[in-house]
């Protein structure tokens, strides 16, 4: 499925509208894009829609911010400065990822350390504007896009 962005007011509604429809806690999304395509943004407006107050901040420097939220324990994930995928047991992903949801940038530096995702926002540029393509590698994420497209098509 494909949802257009063209501007971060679109973004803010993925984020609220992927948000609104998520499962309980533990679930793994991948955010995946180059540089400079929102994959931040998007975290951080999805993790606003939970509740969660700003600032909020980017966890490129500490790979993992968790936080609770109206839905349960969430954490963010940036893998962008991660140099062995095995710093992953060091900040406890096992531990996060059997309790939290988990909005992942960057996880292919991840490798084995992470689950299959349930879902994958891959983020693209289309000419002018960015393209939000998303897949289900689980029947957790497969329901999640069902509710999503319904969400979509009610609004």
């Amino acid at each position: 499925m494909k949802f257009n962005l063209f501007n971060e007011n679109d973004t803010l509604t993925l984020a609220k509208k992927l948000a609104s429809v998520q499962p309980n806690c533990p679930f793994i999304v991948n955010i995946q894009g180059a540089l400079g395509l929102g994959k931040s943004f998007l975290a951080r407006a999805w993790l606003s829609e939970l509740g969660v107050s700003p600032p909020i901040p980017s966890p490129t420097f500490t790979l993992c911010e968790p936080y609770e939220t109206v839905k349960g324990p969430m954490a963010h994930l940036d893998l962008y400065r991660l140099n062995y995928s095995c710093e992953l047991d060091f900040i406890g992903i096992a531990e996060y990822s059997q309790t939290h949801g988990l909005l992942v940038e960057w996880p292919d530096r991840g490798g084995n350390f992470l689950s299959m995702p349930d879902l994958a926002i891959d983020l693209k540029m289309f000419r002018e504007y960015r393209v939000a393509g998303l897949s289900a590698s689980t029947a957790t994420g497969a329901d999640w896009i069902d509710r999503f497209a319904g969400k979509i098509s009610n609004d």
